[in-house]
């Protein structure tokens, strides 16, 4: 049996996470309005909970977007 030369593990790849927190965020709060906008329909067929996701989804969007913000700031002030 052969065995393999080690590999090398190449460094990670630090990619600004601003931005994908920003769409993230923007298409959670983009479904709120969706829903709140068909707010009688959700109340009809019992699924409010929709809405309560999504908004979850944005409010933890903004918590992530506050973090990636001040994360990526730091990050270009160490390069």
């Amino acid at each position: 049996m052969s065995r393999r030369p080690a590999r090398k593990v190449p460094a990670p790849l630090e990619a600004p996470l601003t931005p994908v927190a920003l769409i993230g965020t923007a298409l959670w709060l983009l479904a709120t309005l969706g829903l709140l906008l068909s707010l009688d329909w959700l109340r009809e067929h019992d699924a409010l909970w929709w809405l309560w996701t999504s908004l979850v989804g944005a409010a933890l969007g903004l918590i992530g977007l506050v973090y990636s913000v001040r994360h990526d700031a730091r990050r270009r002030q160490s390069l």
